[in-house]
C-alpha cells in the first residue's frame, strides 16, 4: 500500500486541496472585504500554512486509503469522495458555526466563502483519487457489500451520536474554563445533569438532525469497502468522520482563540472517532458482497 506511487499521490493531493483551498477562501473573504490587505502581511498568511497542510495531508492519506478499498470506479469513486469531503470537512461543520454564532461572530460571508472553497476541495479530492484509481493503485470491480441498513440503525446512531456529543463536549471540552467563558460568558462548572438541563431543545434536535447525516456517511462508506477487512473498515470510517472535522480546529482563525481550538481539537477526534467506529462495527454486521 505504501509504496512510491502512494506517496506520489499523497503529496499531489495534500499540495492541491492546500492550494484550492487557500485560493478560493482567500479570493472570496478579499472580495467580500473581509481581508484588509493593508493589514495582512506575510506573517498573517503563513501563519495557517503548516496546520492547513498538516490537515490536507492527513486527510489526503484517508481518501486515497478509501480509495484503495472501494469497489467503486470512475464517477461513482468520485460522487463518494466529494460527498465525505465536502460533508465532513465543510458542511456538516458549518450547520454549527451557524448554530453557535453568536459566540463565534463569523461574518456569513466567510462561512458562505468556507462552504465554495469546500466544494473546490471536494471535487480536487475527488478527481486526484480518480486517477490514483485508474494508475493500478486501487482494485477495480469488486461488488459492494450488502449491509443490513435499517431506518431503525440510523436512529439508534442518531441518538448515539446526541449522547457523545454532549458526553464528550461536557467531560472533554466544557471542563475547559476558557470554553465556558467563551461560550457562557461564565467560568463556573454546574454537575453534568444540570448543564444539560440549560440546553436549548432545538440543541438537542439539531445534534439528532447531525447524528442522522454523519450516519449516513457511515453507512455510505461501509457499503463501498468491500475490500477491506471488517476491522480495518472500522478504522477507516473512524478515521473519515473524524480526521477532516477535527484537524481544520487547530488553523489559527480570528474567530477562536487557542485555548479553546485545541480542546475542541481532542474532544471532535475522540467522539467522531469512536461514533464512525461503531457506524462501521453496527453496519458490517453480517454484511457479505452483493450479487
Amino acid at each position: 500500500m505504501l509504496d512510491k506511487t502512494f506517496f506520489r499521490y499523497l503529496l499531489k493531493l495534500s499540495v492541491f486541496t492546500l492550494t484550492v483551498w487557500s485560493f478560493i477562501s482567500g479570493l472570496l473573504q478579499g472580495l467580500l472585504g473581509y481581508i484588509d490587505p493593508a493589514t495582512f502581511g506575510p506573517e498573517q498568511a503563513l501563519a495557517p500554512i503548516l496546520p492547513l497542510f498538516l490537515t490536507c495531508l492527513l486527510n489526503a492519506g484517508v481518501v486515497l486509503w478509501m480509495t484503495k478499498r472501494t469497489s467503486l470506479t470512475e464517477r461513482k469513486l468520485g460522487a463518494l469522495i466529494f460527498a465525505v469531503v465536502f460533508g465532513v470537512m465543510f458542511f456538516l461543520p458549518q450547520i454549527e458555526t451557524v448554530y453557535f454564532n453568536s459566540a463565534l461572530q463569523v461574518p456569513l460571508g466567510v462561512i458562505g466563502a468556507t462552504l465554495v472553497s469546500g466544494i473546490g476541495v471536494g471535487l480536487v479530492s475527488a478527481k486526484i483519487a480518480m486517477q490514483f484509481q485508474q494508475e493500478g493503485q486501487a482494485p477495480i470491480g469488486s461488488a459492494p457489500l450488502r449491509a443490513r441498513y435499517t431506518a431503525g440503525k440510523i436512529v439508534a446512531l442518531a441518538v448515539l451520536y446526541v449522547v457523545l456529543y454532549f458526553v464528550f463536549g461536557y467531560y472533554i471540552a466544557w471542563q475547559s474554563p476558557a470554553v465556558r467563558v467563551f461560550y457562557n460568558g461564565s467560568r463556573s462548572l454546574v454537575p453534568f445533569w444540570a448543564h444539560l438541563k440549560q440546553q436549548a431543545v432545538g440543541l438537542f434536535v439539531l445534534q439528532f438532525a447531525r447524528g442522522v447525516l454523519w450516519a449516513l456517511l457511515g453507512y455510505l462508506l461501509v457499503v463501498n469497502l468491500p475490500l477491506a477487512s471488517t476491522r480495518e473498515r472500522i478504522v477507516i470510517v473512524g478515521l473519515a468522520l473524524s480526521v477532516g472535522l477535527a484537524f481544520p480546529v487547530l488553523v489559527p482563525n480570528p474567530y477562536m482563540p487557542w485555548a479553546v481550538r485545541r480542546v475542541h481539537f481532542i474532544e471532535l477526534l475522540v467522539e467522531n472517532f469512536v461514533f464512525g467506529a461503531v457506524t462501521a462495527w453496527l453496519f458490517a454486521q453480517k454484511s457479505v458482497p452483493a450479487g
